[in-house]
């Protein structure tokens, strides 16, 4: 009787436990959410206060020539307030993002350990009730962690870029019977931002998932991104398929769709954040585990500062979502670097094929 009443308290604080971390991973979303959409707000505030600035540069110019100068003296000093404002409002800005990025990183360790809890108790459940695909576990998870991603690129580039646009067109429509001329310039370049858009939205459809997976192979897929990235940044990239493992495997889709991602993270980090020159890519087939090695010559950094590394174009966002990947994989990710002595990422995970 005494055992029995020891197996209920432990599964009632366990079950206290698992409530208090979802509890908090709910906390910490619904702030995150509100963080998210007080920076939107603020943006926005500041394309008006700009806007407004813009304005009134031009209603100046013209009391120059017209008026004395004590006539717009107030103008003057309406203009400092806009400038005042618009400095406070990027400071805000700045700080806003880093306090989102650190709300973000909380969400996805508590998601983490949320998950790592949910797959105990599946465990426990399957010895007495029945078994649970955790592969189809993992699968759904990954889904999900994609969506996000997606969501957040969305709102950070094509969003921001329709908003930027809706304001050019209101100016176009301002200015068509004041000054033809100048509406017409701002409409071409309103087409030319319009081009930039789709091109965006059409980046995030491929990053949604690459359909040369399907046509031509994740061995020729990642030759053709790595040919890209050489050519447009005119770096040397070398890329190892030892025994051909890639081109002679039936990999699983979401295992494809992970490498694909890892080296894409790593290439994109190399040349734009480490300045490499020369990139290897090397893929292999180590006993039951894939390895994938992505060694460069860049800058390197301090890789006990990781964790306090921001970037206002939150692109450290991709490593976490590349370890996320990799753990939801129950694999290991190794990142060596130093200062000057470039970086090299080692990804183990399991060879899973389709049957």
């Amino acid at each position: 009787m005494q055992l029995e009443d020891k197996c209920i308290t432990s599964c009632d604080k366990k079950k206290q436990i698992e409530d208090n971390i979802f509890a908090c991973y709910k906390k910490i979303t619904d702030d995150r959410i509100k963080r998210e959409f007080i920076l939107e707000s603020k943006e926005k505030h500041l394309e008006e206060v700009k806007k407004h600035i813009a304005y009134f540069n031009e209603e100046v110019n013209e009391l120059e020539i017209f008026t004395p100068k004590v006539n717009y003296s107030l103008d003057l000093e309406k203009k400092q307030n806009y400038m005042k404002e618009k400095q406070q409002l990027e400071d805000e800005i700045v700080t806003e993002k880093q306090r989102l990025e650190t709300i973000r990183k909380n969400e996805a360790d508590l998601r983490n350990l949320a998950c790592w809890l949910k797959s105990i108790q599946l465990v426990e459940e399957k010895k007495d009730k029945f078994e649970v695909d955790d592969e189809k576990l993992m699968m759904l998870e990954t889904q999900e962690l994609e969506r996000q991603r997606i969501a957040r690129e969305l709102h950070d580039s094509s969003i921001q870029n329709l908003v930027a646009l809706f304001h050019k067109l209101e100016l176009c429509s301002n200015l068509i019977d004041v000054d033809a001329i100048r509406c017409k310039l701002e409409l071409k370049s309103t087409m030319n931002y319009l081009k930039t858009i789709i091109a965006d939205i059409r980046s995030t459809i491929y990053d949604l998932r690459p359909m040369s997976f399907d046509d031509i192979g994740i061995d020729v897929t990642i030759k053709q991104f790595l040919e890209q990235i050489k050519n447009e940044y005119n770096k040397k990239i070398v890329f190892i398929d030892q025994e051909n493992v890639l081109k002679q495997s039936n990999l699983k889709s979401i295992l494809k769709l992970t490498i694909f991602r890892i080296i894409q993270e790593s290439c994109n980090n190399a040349v734009k954040h480490a300045k490499a020159e020369n990139i290897q890519v090397i893929v292999e087939k180590v006993q039951s585990f894939l390895c994938i090695t992505i060694n460069d010559d860049g800058v390197g950094f301090d890789t006990d500062r990781l964790k306090n590394i921001k970037r206002e174009d939150n692109s450290g966002f991709g490593l976490s979502m590349m370890k996320e990947r990799v753990y939801l994989f129950s694999g290991e990710i190794n990142i060596n670097s130093e200062m000057g002595k470039g970086t090299s990422i080692i990804v183990k995970v399991p060879f899973l094929e389709e049957e």
